[in-house]
């Protein structure tokens, strides 16, 4: 039998309760601020690349502090703004399965199977300033819906460029 003196004593935590969620919350907010900052740079990297396969011209802007773009580089700190899909694949399925781009400012189109259904998909772009269609299938009515539900909409251009002729030295029809 033992004696009292020699029973062993409950074993104590190294760290106190406190610590340990002091502990989880600093881990909660680093966590935080890398789903701020690192989810919408992976997503827009995402949607770059998705873009890419119909050789669509991405055009960046630095953003942040001088010394910061110094470390990390403009590839980390860039974000797309200027946007040029020229292939006859951007269709409206392909606006909305890029989704929102949220800093795109300039977006030029051309291509001859987008409508104005595809069209209403760029009301989730809320910095898109400047639109240029050309070839489209897009109606004045559409440009007139966009234009409501995007009050940042400045500039709107959309033209049909002629048939070209298929005989040497004729003109095609104005």
């Amino acid at each position: 039998m033992q004696s009292p003196s020699n029973a062993p004593s409950p074993r104590r935590l190294q760290f106190g309760i406190r610590t340990f969620l002091i502990s989880v919350a600093v881990v909660a907010v680093l966590l935080a601020a890398a789903n701020a900052i690192l989810v919408p740079w992976y997503l827009d990297r995402y949607q770059i690349a998705m873009l890419k396969t119909v050789n669509a011209q991405v055009f960046t802007e630095p953003r942040g502090q001088f010394l910061l773009r110094q470390l990390v580089g403009d590839t980390f700190s860039g974000r797309s703004i200027y946007l040029h899909l020229n292939d006859p694949r951007i269709d409206d399925g392909w606006l909305k399965n890029i989704g929102g781009m949220p800093h795109i400012e300039v977006l030029s189109i051309k291509s001859s199977a987008l409508t104005d259904t595809g069209l209403m998909e760029l009301r989730s772009w809320p910095k898109l300033q400047n639109l240029n269609l050309v070839d489209t299938k897009v109606t004045d009515s559409g440009i007139a819906a966009l234009r409501q539900s995007l009050p940042s909409l400045r500039l709107v251009q959309s033209r049909q460029t002629a048939p070209q002729s298929k005989i040497r030295g004729q003109r095609p029809f104005r």
